[in-house]
């Protein structure tokens, strides 16, 4: 899967909803982020990943993912970590690195994270 080169407008979209997983990707926005963690009410979490997973199969996308270290985070990533181009998470001291280095993630930078073609970016 081809990298997403300096993007300049993202284009957020909540997982679980079917019709705007349909239409993020022709909006004209350079990347497209499938939300799997706040947008997404927490009975249907399931339901999400299992759509961001058929999306990110075939469509260039990163994917914004619950909270390091919880239990949520690591569904997320074994849902989406060998489909997509990018995760982002938010910034934890240990949390990112440890469940990323479980899925073979090598670090970058101090902030991004790589696994072949995969960035993983944490933002405040």
């Amino acid at each position: 899967m081809a990298e997403i080169a300096q993007p300049r407008s993202w284009l957020f979209a909540p997982g679980h909803d079917e019709k705007l997983l349909r239409k993020v990707f022709e909006v004209g926005a350079d990347a497209v982020i499938l939300d799997l963690e706040d947008a997404v009410p927490a009975d249907l979490k399931d339901r999400a990943r299992d759509m961001v997973a058929a999306v990110a199969a075939s469509r260039l996308c990163w994917v914004r993912v619950n909270r390091a270290q919880t239990e949520e985070c690591e569904r997320d990533l074994a849902a989406v970590a060998d489909k997509v181009s990018g995760i982002r998470s938010y910034p934890s001291p240990v949390g990112v690195i440890e469940i990323l280095t479980k899925f073979g993630f090598q670090m970058d930078e101090p902030h991004i994270k790589r696994h072949g073609n995969i960035h993983v970016e944490e933002y405040w």
